[in-house]
């Protein structure tokens, strides 16, 4: 089994995104370990909309311990759950070495990868910048075992990259909003960082 899962979802958050977290986190992320319990969590983008969802959800788990990567302390324990079980720390997504140093401070058995957005230079995803170095500070993993890191991306990343033909043949796959739109070329920053993170792995 692979050791990067690649959760595809909308730039938007669906109706169903609350059903997705629970299925995958649950049954995929926290078997990620295997018999080891109790486990940590680590979540980036924690103070987010879908990174909220993922720390409740994981919190269900009473023998899981999250651990929060944010940008803002006093943001995160206003939106975050008091909980002993939550324990919320400054992280610049922005330096790899800060990164992977937070990563070793303390436990980290898995990583669910919420954050997103374009770094100070304004056209590089932090997704492309720290994600393969947190990946990389993680415990191995056999081939065998359920995946560690799991990265929300995007929906339809491929697809500007179509070849005309393909679009023309699969047209009410490619003609969708997110294609349309792709603001800032997101969806291609997504699928390098992806790429970046496939590569920063050794089995996957």
């Amino acid at each position: 089994a692979p050791v990067i899962a690649f959760v595809h979802q909308t730039i938007t958050c669906s109706s169903h995104l609350h059903a997705m977290i629970h299925a995958l986190l649950l049954s995929t992320l926290l078997a990620s370990a295997g018999a080891l319990r109790p486990r940590t969590v680590i979540v980036t983008g924690a103070t987010g909309k879908t990174g909220q969802a993922v720390v409740r959800e994981l919190l269900k788990d009473d023998q899981t311990t999250i651990r929060c990567f944010v940008r803002n302390e006093t943001k995160a324990k206003e939106v975050l759950p008091e909980h002993p079980r939550v324990r919320i720390g400054p992280v610049d997504l922005e330096d790899p070495e800060n990164v992977e140093q937070r990563t070793l401070d303390g436990d980290a058995d898995a990583v669910v990868w919420c954050a997103t957005g374009l770094a100070s230079d304004g056209s590089t995803l932090i997704d492309q910048i720290s994600l393969p170095t947190l990946a990389k500070a993680l415990p191995k993993v056999s081939r065998d075992a359920p995946p560690n890191c799991v990265m929300l991306s995007s929906a339809a990343v491929t697809r500007p990259g179509w070849s005309s033909r393909k679009q023309k043949k699969f047209e009410r796959s490619y003609d969708i909003p997110i294609v349309r739109l792709n603001p800032a070329g997101i969806l291609g920053k997504k699928l390098n960082a992806e790429k970046k993170l496939a590569r920063a792995t050794p089995a996957f």
